[in-house]
């Protein structure tokens, strides 16, 4: 047995998701929001029995260390090192990815920069500029402890001579980390050079780069600088201070999120510890999916301009499918969380206690920004609300929001209504394809409807007869076998399967398996048999039946095989077990009416082939002859089953 093997056999997949996001019972299956995606409807679904995941929303699917490394954003190898720790396996394969190599060597580098600037910062004389400047700001000791403030030296080499000689990273290394540049001349220079230094971690507490602020006033170069980005730093997904406050965040189930890194030091300082920054005005998709994870609320404290107020409206879009609030904190007197919270904290800690929804502050803003009292300054403002409103998912909300702007604006809903089609309109024309569904899965009958949708959910008698009359064979084999995956019984079943052709290339494979299962099966059950009747020389029928155990047929299937197995299992099925019953068997008898209809046709066209001969050989009239009675005996069944379904209809 491999390692990757006894791990997984140790550890449940629901266990271990079921600790990142919130799983629901769906019959034998688990179901939750997907954690890749945004959605309001859940279509991500776990499977015990196969050890699965998969989302019928954006398709992604796997195993244990899939969603790790996914939901992580791990690469294969620290999710093994993860999970081996977790199963106590202890792993004996080296690392031979050269990638995977460099990565590692890329994180110690950033530790051993980081515990660099850190030293000269608290215990060189080095750092005497930069302590002077956090004096400055006001910010005290144990703030540059928590968050390990550091200072990066005035030289121009201080760091990657360190790192080369002292720690003996190599240049490639170094270049890869984001700390120095290569100069024209070829030569290695630090990107950091006599600045305050913020450690920017990711959300496992792991150094990923860094942020710069000048200690020169008189400096040519920008204010702040941060690390490019790298193999382990992207921008897009971190959030300055998420690591070090994530206890807070989590018990209060909300967070405030500022821009800039002394907005959070100083709000901490003030003892409003639940604060992140984002770096920037523009909450990403990447940095609303991480809080979603232990908050229940964002609310933003951005600055009160026009930056701000856009800032707010491309937070209001980005948010739609997440389970999250946004409340805005208006920021007011022109000056930021930084200022207020370190003049005045107890004013920092009452001015978050007034937040407003996020619609209504822009509301506000734009009837501050545009005339009220005036036709154009109306127009400017429902133009500007509708494109918001128009972003908004959920329709109650949207229509929530309407109204609010009907009332501000002391005009008549549909007028509001009618607009804001024009805008739904002129927006669905830009999009070059449409938006992709992410309602929940159901076995479908059709390409439009399904049995778990609502429109058919109670599908019965007549309607169902229909439903699987307009189906091809291929189609209703598929649903035979999904149905027979969910049955209580599907021992019973497999010798039928194993009796039905299909062209179907993945059906035909995944027969071809099933055989090879079943053989497997009827061994160890005559053998089982053999012994009990050797023991009381007398045969025990109740062992006679071989098991279908899902997750060992599923662990022999080739990798091929394994998403047709997961999206027919994990898919809900809208029947209690006595209906599935019945629509097992209605289909059943479906497959069969087709397969002999085409069997009929073939011995029809067949006969008349030889019918139109002047004469016929030996050989030719005996053909004939058995065709002429699989004709009557298939005429005969035939009839028979068209019958009985006109009875049941």
């Amino acid at each position: 047995m491999s390692q990757i093997q006894e791990i997984k056999d140790r550890l449940d997949i629901v266990e271990i998701i079921g600790e990142k996001i919130q799983l629901q019972r769906s019959g034998k299956n688990f179901r939750a929001l997907c954690p890749f995606h945004s959605e309001r409807t859940p279509s991500f679904f776990v499977s015990p029995e196969l050890q699965t995941f998969k989302c019928f929303g954006c398709g992604k699917q796997g195993d244990i260390f899939t969603f790790l490394e996914e939901y992580e954003r791990l690469t294969f190898r620290e999710t093994l090192e993860v999970l081996a720790k977790r199963a106590g396996v202890e792993l004996t394969t080296e690392i031979n990815d050269p990638q995977e190599q460099l990565r590692r060597r890329v994180f110690a580098c950033l530790e051993a920069a980081n515990k660099f600037f850190s030293y000269l910062l608290t215990d060189h004389k080095a750092g005497e500029p930069a302590k002077k400047y956090l004096k400055q700001r006001q910010t005290n000791a144990s703030i540059v402890k928590s968050f390990n403030l550091g200072y990066a030296p005035q030289g121009w080499n201080e760091l990657t001579n360190y790192l080369l000689k002292k720690k003996k990273f190599s240049e490639k290394e170094i270049e890869a980390a984001g700390l120095a540049i290569r100069g024209r001349g070829g030569r290695l220079y630090d990107r950091f050079r006599h600045r305050l230094m913020f450690p920017l971690l990711d959300h496992r507490g792991r150094v990923m780069g860094f942020s710069g602020r000048t200690l020169d006033p008189a400096a040519k170069e920008a204010k702040y600088i941060n690390t490019p980005e790298t193999m382990v730093y992207h921008k897009r997904h971190l959030l300055f201070g998420y690591w070090q406050n994530l206890a807070a965040i989590r018990e209060k189930e909300a967070v405030i999120v500022v821009e800039g890194e002394f907005d959070v030091l100083s709000s901490v300082q003030a003892h409003v510890k639940n604060t992140v920054g984002i770096k920037g005005s523009a909450l990403t998709e990447e940095q609303v999916r991480l809080l979603s994870r232990t908050v229940k609320t964002i609310y933003l404290a951005l600055d009160a301009d026009e930056a701000g107020v856009e800032a707010t409206k491309r937070a209001i879009a980005t948010i739609q499918g997440f389970e999250v609030a946004l409340r805005i904190i208006p920021v007011a007197g022109g000056k930021d969380p930084d200022d207020i919270a370190r003049e005045n904290p107890k004013t920092w800690r009452e001015m978050i206690k007034k937040h407003l929804p996020a619609f209504e502050y822009v509301l506000d803003q734009s009837c501050v920004k545009n005339n009220l009292d005036s036709a154009a300054g109306q127009r400017l403002i429902a133009d500007e609300m509708l494109k918001l409103i128009n972003s908004i998912d959920h329709p109650v909300e949207r229509n929530f929001y309407l109204q609010k702007l009907a009332e501000k604006l002391d005009t008549p809903m549909h007028a509001l209504e009618e607009q804001l089609e024009k805008v739904r309109r002129r927006s669905q024309a830009r999009l070059r394809t449409p938006p992709s569904s992410s309602s929940s899965p159901s076995p479908s009958f059709s390409s439009s409807t399904s049995p778990g949708s609502a429109q058919n959910s109670n599908l019965k008698g007549q309607d169902l007869s229909e439903a699987i009359a307009n189906q091809s064979t291929n189609r209703l084999i598929k649903i035979l076998w999904q149905l027979t995956l969910h049955s209580p019984n599907p021992e019973a079943k497999v010798p039928v399967l194993l009796k039905i052709t299909t062209k179907d290339t993945l059906l035909s494979n995944l027969k071809e398996q099933l055989e090879k299962y079943w053989q497997k099966q009827l061994k160890k059950t005559k053998a089982s048999s053999d012994k009990t009747k050797s023991a009381s020389k007398k045969e025990d029928k109740s062992n006679n039946n071989p098991a279908f155990e899902l997750a060992d047929f599923f662990k022999q299937l080739p990798a091929e095989l394994h998403e047709i197995v997961q999206e027919m299992y994990l898919q809900e099925l809208p029947y209690s077990e006595d209906q599935l019953e019945k629509v097992w068997l209605d289909i059943l008898a479906k497959i069969r009416l087709d397969q002999q209809k085409k069997k009929l046709s073939i011995i029809t066209k067949k006969i008349a082939k030889l019918e139109r001969l002047e004469e016929l050989t030996q050989q030719e009239e005996e053909e004939y002859q058995t065709l002429l009675a699989d004709f009557q005996r298939l005429s005969a069944k035939l009839t028979s089953a068209l019958q009985n379904q006109a009875k049941k209809v």
